[in-house]
């Protein structure tokens, strides 16, 4: 019995951590075409989840992001890479904390029900205009100087 009990325990375990997920900001709208100077003006949407580039110069980015789902979704920088026009792959090196006002190592963020929530990112090296930035692989936004 005892046997067959654990078996049924290993069963329902095995069930839960395989079903897939929900799908959480998977779909991306098309590539958006724009000058740097007016990235602010174009909210991306990556499925439930806002992304607004407020500020890309040369090394660093700031972004606004907001989930409008009730659910959390989670926001990795390590998804976004930006390609500039001299081939370089620029990535995201360090976050600025504004308390206590430092530099640290980039970190996935959940962000909240209905929340918005703005980071700072330095970038490894100079980005070259005109870039491409992509999210999880896929163009978001093709910037001319």
């Amino acid at each position: 019995m005892t046997r067959f009990l654990n078996s049924l325990i290993f069963i329902c375990i095995t069930s839960i951590f395989s079903s897939p997920l929900p799908a959480q900001g998977t779909s991306i709208q098309k590539a958006l075409h724009c000058k740097a100077s007016e990235l602010g003006q174009h909210p991306i949407e990556i499925g439930d989840l806002s992304l607004t580039i407020s500020h890309l110069n040369y090394r660093s980015l700031k972004l606004l992001l907001k989930n409008v789902s009730e659910l959390f979704i989670p926001f990795s920088p390590d998804d976004l890479t930006i390609l500039g026009s001299d081939g370089s792959q620029n990535y995201i090196e360090i976050t600025y904390i504004r308390d206590p006002g430092r530099w640290i190592s980039p970190a996935q963020v959940k962000i909240g029900p209905k929340a918005h929530l703005q980071l700072e990112y330095g970038l490894n090296d100079e980005v070259k205009f005109p870039a491409k930035i992509f999210y999880k692989g896929k163009p978001i936004v093709e910037i001319t100087k």
